[in-house]
C-alpha cells in the first residue's frame, strides 16, 4: 500500500505542491497502483473517489500539534506500507512502522539565502531529519544543500522534478498569435517572490507594459501596492488574478510575451516549465535551482539586481524571434512517477 500524507493539501488552492499531490495520484490512478490518500476534511482531489481517502476533521488540522498526534495514531493502526507525507514535525510512528519519506518542497523553513541553517526552527528541523533521513525533494540543488549544510546522505535523499500536466502537452496552438500580455509572474504575494523588484525594474522601462500577476496574498501585499499604483499611475496596466483554473492558466501563459521569475528562494520553479511549454520567453533570477532547469535560450539576471533584471527585460521584450513551445521529457509527469515508484521502490 502506498501512502499520501498532505494535510496542507487544499482541493481549490492554486500552487506548485497542490499540482504535485494531485498529479502523482492521478498517474497512480492510472497505473492501478494500491494507494491511500489523507488530506483534511472537504479536500478530495477532482476525479479521486472518496473511498481512496482517510480524512483529517477539519477542527483537528487547525492545530499543527493535534494534527500530529492523529497522524501518529492514524500511522500507527493503518496496514505497513510505503509513506510519502509532507508533515512537519515528522510523524514518529509513520517510521516505526512504515518505510517513509518526508516529501520537502523548498528549505526556507531550514535555510536561509545564504545555505545557512535558519535559526531555532531550522535547528530543530535538521534534527528531525538526521533522525528520520529518508527524503523526498524536488531538485538537485535542494538534495546538495541538504548534503551540505545538514549533514545528510546523499543516499538518503530522492530527487523527483516536478512536472506539467497533460493539458500542457496536449492541443498545440501557433505560438505566435495574440500575446497581449506583455508580462506574467505566477507567485503568490510573499518576500522571497520578489514581486517589489520586477514593479521596480517596470516602474525604470521606458514603455508601458501590460502586466498580470497570479497568486494570492501571503503577507507581500501591502509592501507592494504603492509600487503597483506607482507603475498603472506612469501607463502600466497591471491586473492581479487568483482561483484561476488550469485552462485558464494555459490561456494566459498562451497570452504572454515574457514569463518573469525574481524569486529570491524556491525548491524548483514550476510556472517556469509551464511557461515554456506554451512558448512564454523566460526572464528569471539566477538562483541555482533555475539553472538546473533552463537552457540557454533563456534570460538570467543578478537575483536582487533591478538593473540587470531590467536590462534581460528589455532584451526578452524586444526581441522579434518566434516564439517556440517545449515540453522536455524529463518534465513529463508519467515519466517523473515512474522514475519516483522506482525510487522508492513501489515498482
Amino acid at each position: 500500500m502506498l501512502y499520501f500524507s498532505s494535510p496542507y493539501y487544499r482541493s481549490k488552492r492554486f500552487s506548485g505542491a497542490n499540482k504535485r499531490f494531485e498529479e502523482i495520484i492521478f498517474e497512480c490512478e492510472r497505473l492501478s497502483i494500491e494507494y491511500t490518500i489523507i488530506v483534511v476534511d472537504g479536500n478530495t482531489p477532482n476525479g479521486i473517489s472518496e473511498h481512496r481517502c482517510l480524512y483529517i476533521p477539519d477542527s483537528v488540522s487547525r492545530s499543527r500539534f493535534l494534527t500530529w498526534i492523529w497522524l501518529n495514531i492514524r500511522f500507527l493502526i493503518l496496514p505497513k506500507g510505503i509513506v510519502i507525507n509532507d508533515f512537519k514535525p515528522i510523524p514518529v510512528f509513520s517510521y516505526l512502522k512504515h518505510d517513509t519519506y518526508l516529501l520537502i518542497h523548498d528549505l526556507r523553513k531550514i535555510l536561509n539565502d545564504s545555505g545557512e541553517i535558519k535559526g531555532f526552527i531550522g535547528r530543530i528541523n535538521v534534527l528531525m531529519l538526521k533522525f528520520f533521513p529518508k527524503i523526498i525533494t524536488v531538485s538537485n540543488h535542494s538534495k546538495n544543500l541538504l548534503v551540505k549544510n545538514c549533514g545528510l546522505l546523499d543516499n538518503d535523499i530522492v530527487v523527483s522534478y516536478n512536472g506539467i500536466t497533460s493539458e500542457y502537452t496536449s492541443n498545440f496552438v501557433d505560438v505566435n498569435v495574440d500575446r497581449d500580455i506583455d508580462i506574467l509572474y505566477v507567485a503568490h504575494f510573499e518576500n522571497r517572490k520578489r514581486h517589489i523588484d520586477l514593479l521596480e525594474a517596470v516602474i525604470l522601462y521606458n514603455l508601458s507594459l501590460k502586466i498580470v500577476f497570479v497568486g494570492v496574498d501571503n503577507g507581500g501585499y501591502c509592501v507592494i501596492k504603492p509600487l503597483i499604483n506607482k507603475a498603472n499611475s506612469l501607463g502600466h496596466s497591471i491586473t492581479i488574478l487568483d482561483s484561476l483554473s488550469e485552462s485558464e492558466l494555459i490561456s494566459l501563459y498562451r497570452r504572454t510575451k515574457v514569463y518573469a521569475f525574481p524569486s529570491s528562494l524556491e525548491g524548483f520553479g514550476m510556472p517556469i516549465i509551464e511557461a515554456k511549454s506554451q512558448g512564454c520567453k523566460i526572464v528569471c533570477s539566477d538562483i541555482d535551482v533555475f539553472k538546473e532547469i533552463l537552457t540557454s535560450s533563456d534570460y538570467i539576471f543578478k537575483v536582487k539586481d533591478i538593473r540587470s533584471l531590467l536590462n534581460e527585460l528589455e532584451k526578452a521584450l524586444n526581441n522579434t524571434k518566434r516564439y517556440s513551445n517545449s515540453a522536455e521529457e524529463r518534465f513529463l509527469w508519467k515519466n517523473i512517477v515512474n522514475r519516483l515508484l522506482i525510487d522508492i521502490k513501489v515498482i
